[in-house]
C-alpha cells in the first residue's frame, strides 16, 4: 500500500510539473524567447512599460505593408501570454512614414503613444494615441495631432500629466534652428488646458467630491461629522487646508484658484473615513 501511494504522489507530482511546463508561456531558450510580433517586413524601435499588472505594453515602427512604416502595439500577460490581435493592434496606419514610437501608461491598464509623423507629405509632425487595456484605441483613428506647425517635429518623449493624459515634449525646427516644445494632451485626447469638470470620486459610500470650475466640493450624505479639505503638493506640503462642520446632506467647497498650475493630492476626511486622490490644478 505505502509502495502504491508513493508511486500515485510520484505520478500526481510529475504530472502537475509537466502540465506546468505545458502551459508556461515565457520561454525557457535564450534561443527561442516569445513572439511578440512576427508578421512580414520589419518591426523595430521597440518600446515598453509595465502594464501595472505583471505584464507589459509593447509598441514599435512595423513595415508589413513596405517602408511606409507604422506604428503597432501588443500586449503580453504575466504568463508571457498576447492579450490583443496577433502580431499587434494597429495604432497607426496613416499615410507615409510614422517612426519612434514612445509609450507611458494611461494609469487604467492602457497606454498613451505618441511617434513622429510623416502623412502631410511635408515635415514631421508629432502625433499620439491612447489605447486600452483591452487593445482598442480610443481616441481620433490614426492618433491625434499634438503639433504640425510647419518645419520638423521629432524625437517625441512623454510622461503622465497625473489625470489620465500626457505632457509631450519634442525637438522642433519651426524657427529654423532646434528648438524645444511641449503640449499636453488630454486623456480624452482633447489637447489641453485640461480642465477637470464634474469628474466625481466616490472615497466611501458616504463621502462624494469632485474638483470642478476651480472648487473642490465635499457632498455628506452620512451623519453628521468634523470633516478636513486638505491639498498636498506633490513634496507632501499641506498647501491649503479647510476644518469644517459636515452636516448630513451638507454641501461644502473650498476654492483652489489660488493655487499655482501643477498635480495635487486631495485629501478629506470626514469623521474616523478618508480617501485621496490626485488632480491637476491649470
Amino acid at each position: 500500500m505505502k509502495k502504491l501511494l508513493l508511486l500515485t504522489a510520484l505520478t500526481c507530482g510529475l504530472w502537475t510539473m509537466n502540465y506546468g511546463l505545458l502551459y508556461a508561456q515565457w520561454s525557457t531558450n535564450p534561443a527561442v524567447n516569445n513572439a511578440i510580433c512576427t508578421a512580414t517586413g520589419d518591426q523595430f524601435s521597440s518600446q515598453v512599460i509595465s502594464d501595472g499588472a505583471g505584464g507589459a505594453i509593447i509598441t514599435w515602427q512595423d513595415g508589413r505593408i513596405g517602408n511606409n512604416y507604422d506604428i503597432y502595439a501588443q500586449r503580453v500577460n504575466a504568463s508571457g501570454v498576447v492579450q490583443w490581435t496577433a502580431d499587434g493592434v494597429a495604432i497607426c496606419t496613416a499615410t507615409d512614414v510614422q517612426f519612434n514610437p514612445q509609450l507611458i501608461s494611461d494609469g487604467a491598464g492602457g497606454a498613451i503613444i505618441t511617434w513622429a509623423d510623416n502623412r502631410s507629405g511635408n515635415d514631421f509632425d508629432i502625433y499620439a494615441q491612447r489605447v486600452n487595456a483591452s487593445g482598442v484605441v480610443q481616441w481620433t483613428a490614426d492618433g491625434v495631432a499634438i503639433c504640425n506647425a510647419t518645419g520638423n517635429q521629432s524625437i517625441p518623449q512623454l510622461i503622465s500629466d497625473g489625470a489620465g493624459g500626457a505632457i509631450i515634449t519634442w525637438q522642433d525646427t519651426r524657427s529654423g534652428n532646434n528648438d524645444i516644445y511641449a503640449q499636453n494632451v488630454c486623456a480624452s485626447g482633447s489637447i489641453g488646458p485640461c480642465v477637470i469638470t464634474d469628474i466625481t470620486w466616490i472615497g466611501t459610500t458616504d463621502i462624494r467630491t469632485y474638483v470642478f470650475n476651480g472648487q473642490v466640493t465635499v457632498v455628506n450624505t452620512g451623519e453628521a461629522a468634523q470633516a478636513a479639505i486638505e491639498v498636498l503638493d506633490m513634496n507632501g506640503r499641506t498647501v491649503l487646508n479647510t476644518a469644517l462642520r459636515a452636516e448630513t446632506g451638507s454641501t461644502n467647497r473650498t476654492s483652489v484658484e489660488t493655487l499655482a498650475t501643477g498635480v495635487y493630492v486631495l485629501r478629506v476626511t470626514m469623521g474616523k473615513k478618508a480617501f485621496v486622490h490626485k488632480f491637476v490644478k491649470h
